[in-house]
């Protein structure tokens, strides 16, 4: 932490030392009366694509200053009600003094005549999607998350934010990376009226935006684009509240903008399982998900800043300190071959503390226009301590088999430091590049934990039974290193050729032992004696080299692209304890890609493409050491894995109707694994040996990671969307069916597990005004599940989640908000079927200077129904779980919003 401040206070200590940013000055006057004209707009504008680079209002004699303006070209624009607007082209290249600025009067006014014109609500730019912010209204205090949600296609979904089907990976604001990958607090971080447009895209990876050619590595990403006044400002928001039964949260989140210089500070304090960063007086969209009941303690810093044109800088640390505790049960039904199937019901409680600093960094320097160096480090250090109690038992047709009561406690350590550093040379030949990119990590992973458990096992004669007092430790090293250098060489407009090499290699080692405790009745020392049987050491090294040449073909509105890689792949698994062995061998594969890209009118556009990769196995699954951690089921590894190799086809429509604002969007999937690695799950029947050492009761069960054929996956996705001028709403409806197969091995028998979602949904949200804002949606999900083994455990599921939430300014500053949530589930197993109503609400007042500040009563829970129930299904078991989650509270909250804009200009003179 303390290493962050001085690096920030360095950074901007540095600042003015670097910065070559010119001062634009000029004077708008009526050429008729020669005088100034005062508050007229004076914005400056990217000729490229007319985007607001700055702006400002003149002063009562018409003079204006636009300050720290890179060098480049723009055009100014001066409007101003009664005049015409005018448009002048401006080389900044120095401090310069513009000519007297002009405007002449309207050739002609007509009285009583009012135009209102209407924000374009979308344009489809390629494969980028952009959305104006201005046509869509939200409450003045809304957050960034409360307007992205009302676009067409974007939307909560099981806790994530998806955008057109796909899960948002990044968040850049202003094409600047903002939090690392964290989606939710970005959004939550910046108000919804500082930001003027939203663009959906899949972001190419470094390498691919500097060299051309697409490497397949892209992440679905919203850049939030601010509007001028925001450029420099201070704003943000801060909360406080206390309630029944203890209930507590404390917020901050504010953001310090100067140009390309940018700070943002959040800070959260809660028991409300409130996880990441919100200071809504009503949030309470994120804690439904969350299991158990959570104290919350986060930090975090946003930095990023640009010198001189070579050198742009960015970063971000976050800390949290969560305490988790909470309960759960489970009921799993069996996939046996026989016609009667086991069940399995546990029972657990935790009490969790996790600790984790996460950093990121990126270093951009441009040496010149040619060549170019991109650094960037992160470091994940992660703590979690760990207390769990867990009673399972099995039963057959109402017969016990075996019952186990176990307690552990645990210190667990996970520590990742890696890099990577690209460079980029452009050739004076158009389209000639050289790109070498190279990337280290070092990882590493410990665990010490004690564990104390009674195990029962009902034989045919008398029941057997077992105790335990366990010490283990765990110590996991790994270190991987890799290097990639492209060539790509242009042919006249349109061809593009690559040749790329890339070698890596990633070496880990893992060290399980585990003791049997003897306590000493004498004395104080207890003794130790190593259990052979449960403790392994072993290391396993992954060499891969890959050679690939690719083509690429475009015109002014199609792109084709095509590659093949051969891949070359050394495994090498050594034990050296219990017993030692080698396990050696090669495996190479051919790796074909194909990508086509066809703008089919401005507003349409059609993308398909072919992937494949291969898969590396984890040292996890890899190591042969039985875990007992669960005595009614054990694991271990396999060394003998290979690597997956997977094939993907996908394909996306995109399109929208400028005149009357409709859009959609539609993609279809699939994905097929060879060598997929599932589950060979081994369930005794009777008393069984696996080693000299361990045996299997009746019941018990074994399991093991194998290769297998005939994993696939189908998906498809489509979404509608149009606004309801006649109540001044956006309307939205979605539908998407998944179909996915998933081979696995019980009792050496194969079964193929499938699953059937179909999914549609509704949603409208209000586009009135900033003193009413609503969002109404539904969705509903029906699941047919089928497998090979047991056709009588086919199962037919369904559920359905609806919400309303709804803000509005009664009157005066009188706050009215609530969010009512609705969740159905049907065809679980007994006890599990879940029919919830949820009721939130809260009523306030706005307060101070320009409503600034608002106090609120609030209640979470209404009629105290709350609950977590989940299926989850796989090739061994279907199974239904549920946990403890929040209930009922009471808050009196306080909320103040932080607004103040650069001086000369409001947030209205910029609505262009």
């Amino acid at each position: 932490m303390r290493f962050t401040h001085l690096f920030v206070l360095l950074f901007i200590t540095l600042t003015p030392a670097f910065s070559q940013n010119y001062l634009l000055t000029g004077t708008v006057e009526d050429p008729q009366e020669e005088e100034g004209i005062p508050l007229a707009t004076v914005a400056l504008l990217n000729p490229e694509d007319s985007t607001i680079v700055s702006g400002t209002t003149t002063d009562l004699d018409g003079y204006f200053e636009l300050e720290k303006v890179k060098k480049g070209q723009y055009l100014i624009k001066v409007q101003y009600l009664g005049y015409q607007t005018t448009y002048l082209p401006v080389n900044a290249d120095q401090d310069k003094t513009i000519s007297t600025i002009e405007l002449n009067p309207q050739a002609q006014t007509l009285d009583e005549v009012v135009i209102l014109g209407e924000a374009t609500m979308s344009t489809q730019k390629g494969d980028t999607t952009q959305f104006n912010a201005g046509a869509y209204t939200t409450l003045a205090d809304a957050s960034g998350k409360d307007l992205v949600e009302k676009m067409p296609g974007i939307m909560m979904q099981d806790g994530k934010l998806q955008a057109q089907g796909e899960d948002v990976a990044k968040i850049l604001i202003d094409g600047k990376p903002f939090f690392g990958n964290n989606v939710k607090l970005a959004l939550e971080s910046l108000p919804a009226e500082i930001i003027d447009k939203v663009q959906v895209y899949d972001k190419k990876s470094d390498k691919a935006e500097l060299s051309g050619f697409d490497d397949g590595d892209e992440a679905r990403t919203i850049n939030i684009i601010t509007k001028p006044d925001s450029k420099r400002a201070q704003f943000g928001r801060t909360s406080g509240g206390y309630g029944s039964d203890d209930r507590y949260e404390l917020g901050a989140n504010v953001n310090f903008f100067n140009d390309d210089r940018r700070i943002t500070v959040t800070g959260m304090s809660n028991n409300v399982n409130a996880v990441s960063y919100s200071a809504d007086p009503n949030s309470q969209d994120e804690v439904r998900t969350q299991n158990g009941i959570i104290n919350t303690n986060n930090i975090g810093v946003q930095f990023s800043n640009e010198w001189n044109d070579k050198l742009e800088v960015s970063g971000s640390y976050h800390y949290s300190h969560r305490n988790n505790e909470g309960a759960s049960q489970l009921t799993r039904e069996y996939i046996l071959p026989s016609d009667s199937g086991q069940i399995y019901d546990q029972s657990n409680t935790q009490d969790n503390l996790n600790q984790d600093h996460r950093f990121n960094l990126r270093v951009e320097y441009e040496m010149d226009d040619r060549n170019k160096f991109i650094f960037k480090p992160r470091i994940s250090l992660v703590n979690d301590q760990n207390n769990t109690s867990m009673d399972g038992a099995t039963a057959l047709n109402a017969n016990p088999i075996n019952e186990t009561s176990n307690k552990r406690s645990n210190d667990h350590q996970n520590n990742d430091y890696s890099g990577s550093l690209l460079y980029s040379h452009k050739f004076d030949k158009k389209g000639r590049s050289l790109t070498i990119n190279t990337h280290g990590g070092y990882h590493t992973n410990t665990d010490l934990s004690y564990r104390t458990g009674h195990n029962i096992f009902y034989n045919e004669n008398a029941p057997t039974t077992e105790d335990l007092n366990q010490k283990s430790t765990l110590a996991r090293t790994g270190i991987s290193w890799s290097a990639r250098g492209s060539f790509t060489e242009g042919f006249g407009d349109r061809s593009m050729i690559e040749l790329e090499y890339g070698i890596g290699n990633r070496i880990d080692d893992s060290d399980k032992l585990l003791y049997d405790i003897y306590e000493d009745p004498d004395g104080p020392n207890d003794e130790l004696r190593l259990d052979t049987s449960l403790s392994n050491t072993f290391e396993s090294y992954y060499i891969s080299q890959e050679i690939e040449l690719g083509y690429q073909y475009k015109i002014e509105n199609f792109k084709a692209q095509a590659e093949l890689e051969y891949e070359h792949v050394s495994l090498q698994n050594n034990q050296f304890f219990p017993a030692p062995f080698v396990n050696d061998r090669t495996v190479s594969a051919f790796l074909p890609t194909l990508r086509l890209d066809y703008e089919w009118t401005k507003n349409k556009n059609v993308e398909l493409n072919y992937y494949t990769w291969t898969g590396k196995p984890s040292i996890g699954q890899l190591q042969s050491v039985i875990n007992d951690a669960n005595p009614l089921r054990l694991s271990t590894g396999n060394p003998d894995l290979d690597p997956t190799y997977t094939h993907r086809l996908r394909m996306r429509f995109k399109a929208r109707n400028p005149e009357n604002e409709h859009s959609f969007y539609a993609g279809a999937s699939s994905r097929i694994t060879e060598d997929y690695i599932a589950n060979s799950t081994f369930i005794a029947e009777e008393y069984t040996p696996i080693t000299d050492d361990i045996a299997l009761e009746k019941g018990s069960q074994l399991v093991k990671p194998v290769n297998v054929d005939g994993y696939w996956n189908l998906w498809a996705y489509a979404n509608y969307g149009l606004p309801l001028k006649f109540i001044q709403s956006n309307f939205n409806v979605w539908s998407a069916a998944g179909l996915t197969r998933r081979p696995g091995v019980i009792n050496e028998t194969s079964n193929l597990s499938k699953s059937t979602g179909l999914r549609a949904g509704i949603s409208l949200s209000s586009n009135i005004s900033d003193k009413i804002d609503f969002n109404i949606s539904t969705r509903s999900s029906y699941n047919f599940v089928d497998n090979t083994l047991r056709p009588q455990l086919n199962n037919r599921y369904f559920n359905q989640r609806s919400r309303i939430r709804a803000d509005w300014i009664i009157w005066k500053g009188l706050t009215y908000r609530t969010d009512i949530s609705h969740r159905m589930d049907s065809g679980l197993s007994d006890g599990y079927n879940n029919n919830v109503l949820l009721v939130n609400m809260s009523l306030g007042k706005k307060i101070m200077k320009q409503n600034l500040g608002e106090i609120s009563l609030k209640v979470y829970d209404l009629f105290n129904e709350n609950n977590n129930i989940s299926r989850n299904i796989n090739e061994l078991y279907i199974e239904d779980r549920q946990n403890t989650v929040l209930q009922q509270y009471f808050m009196l909250n306080f909320t103040y919003n932080i607004r103040h804009f650069s001086k000369g200009a409001t947030r209205e003179d910029f609505d262009i």
